[in-house]
């Protein structure tokens, strides 16, 4: 019995080892072709390839017998979550750097960090939360804004939403998590974007 808790740990620690050389050699790719947020993507590839390996091997010898099935499911979950949040993030950061060259050469006198997208999601049932989605600009801003177009998940019957009144508000209903886009189009013509992952909660104000 010993000798094959051995063996099987030995296997574990043999795949593991591979396991990280290959998301090593994902990560280097996606860096240099495709600029991965690496920070969060070493987190998820390395866990990801290896722990539904190992996780089922331990729940099998009965060590410490772990739930490992549901604590998978939450953790890969949360990962994707952080993942989508933070590449959403990343995207704006780069519309923000355009949009100050942009508002420079025209005189535009708003700093592009404080436009951006703010939501709230409360539970409407046991399947379905309500959320309300808005554009958060400078006080001053938001009489040069014509129109803000959303862009939903595919799955919407109206993937595009336009909305003509301040604060622009989107109010829908919906039962998965997704990245909503906009695009805020200005009087003078100019086009900002921006996006937001949405991670749905109970009675949830995201800043």
């Amino acid at each position: 019995m010993k000798l094959k808790r051995s063996r099987v740990f030995f296997w574990i620690f043999c795949i593991s080892a591979v396991a990280y050389m290959l998301s090593c050699i994902i990560l280097f790719l996606g860096k240099l072709f495709l600029k991965w947020p690496v920070d969060t993507m070493t987190i998820i590839l390395f866990f990801a390839i290896w722990l539904p390996i190992i996780l089922p091997l331990l729940g099998k010898l009965n060590i410490g017998r772990l739930k490992y099935k549901d604590w998978e499911i939450e953790f890969m979950r949360k990962s994707v979550e952080q993942f989508q949040s933070e590449y959403a993030e990343r995207s704006n950061e780069t519309e923000i750097g355009k949009d100050q060259k942009s508002f420079k050469e025209q005189g535009i006198e708003f700093n592009p960090y404080d436009i951006r997208l703010k939501y709230t999601s409360n539970r409407a049932d046991d399947e379905f939360f309500n959320v309300t989605v808005r554009l958060d600009a400078p006080e001053g801003f938001m009489p040069q804004v014509e129109k803000v177009t959303y862009k939903m998940h595919p799955a919407f019957e109206r993937p595009l939403v336009d909305t003509t009144i301040p604060p622009f508000e989107n109010k829908f209903r919906c039962w998965g998590e997704f990245t909503i886009f906009a695009v805020i189009k200005l009087k003078n013509g100019e086009q900002l974007r921006r996006q937001r992952f949405l991670a749905l909660e109970d009675s949830q104000e995201e800043e």
